[in-house]
């Protein structure tokens, strides 16, 4: 199963008129970390008539950008819950508030995170 990405972050960063920078904290050991912050985003424009396609990219790229700092670091990335194998039924209608749309459809029948570290761990 594909990962589900919340909206609700990149929802509210277009109603507020925001950027998305992406942070990160990398683990070089001993006492060593790399803080890593990055535009995602000038200012997120989500008219409706194109809203879904819109957050589509903004999520592949999201998961491009987890994708490739975890093939930089693949030690410091842990997750501590089966977050693959969500059950479909609770990701068809998962929320991140009330109200918020389920997490978006990709082409093909995918959901948001296919492209992202679930294809790699996949072998694709």
């Amino acid at each position: 199963t594909p990962a589900p990405f919340p909206l609700a972050p990149w929802q509210m960063a277009a109603v507020l008129k925001l950027p998305v920078v992406l942070g990160f904290g990398l683990y070089r050991g001993g006492n060593r970390y790399d803080l890593l912050f990055e535009p995602c985003s000038d200012g997120l424009d989500l008219p409706r008539a194109r809203r879904d396609a819109a957050l589509d990219a903004l999520i592949r790229g999201y998961a491009a950008r987890l994708e490739h700092h975890a093939r930089q670091a693949p030690y410091n990335w842990f997750n501590f819950y089966d977050f693959w194998h969500v059950d479909e039924q609770q990701a068809r209608t998962a929320r991140t508030a009330p109200g918020d749309p389920p997490p978006v459809a990709l082409a093909g029948g995918a959901r948001a995170g296919d492209a992202g570290l679930g294809a790699a761990g996949r072998g694709r």
